[in-house]
C-alpha cells in the first residue's frame, strides 16, 4: 500500500510541476531574480525521484508477499514508467543544450 500512495503522489507532482515550472520560471525572470529560476524546478523533480524509487524498491518487496501482488504491481509500474519519463526529459534536455 505505501509503494502504491507513493506512487500516486509522484504522479499527481510530476503533472503539478509540469503545469507549475512555466508559470514560476516566467515570474521568476521577469523579477530578475535569473539566479533561483530553476530552483523550483530541481528540487521538485528531486522530491519526485525519490518518490518514484521508494514506489519502486517497496513495488519490488510487495511483489515477494503472497498479498496484494495487484497493488505492488501498479506501484511498480508507475514508479518504473515515471523514472523512465525523467531521464528521457533530463536526456532530451542535455542534448538540446548541446552537452555530450
Amino acid at each position: 500500500m505505501v509503494a502504491l500512495v507513493a506512487a500516486l503522489i509522484a504522479v499527481v507532482f510530476t503533472w503539478a510541476t509540469s503545469f507549475l515550472t512555466p508559470v514560476i520560471v516566467t515570474q521568476t525572470a521577469a523579477r530578475g531574480d535569473y539566479q533561483n529560476v530553476f530552483m523550483f524546478p530541481a528540487i521538485a523533480w528531486g522530491v519526485i525521484i525519490v518518490l518514484e524509487l521508494v514506489a519502486v524498491v517497496a513495488g519490488i518487496m510487495g511483489l515477494r508477499t503472497p498479498n496484494c501482488r495487484a497493488r505492488s504491481g501498479a506501484a511498480l509500474a508507475l514508479g518504473a514508467t515515471g523514472i523512465l519519463g525523467f531521464l528521457l526529459k533530463f536526456g532530451a534536455y542535455l542534448l538540446s543544450a548541446g552537452l555530450p
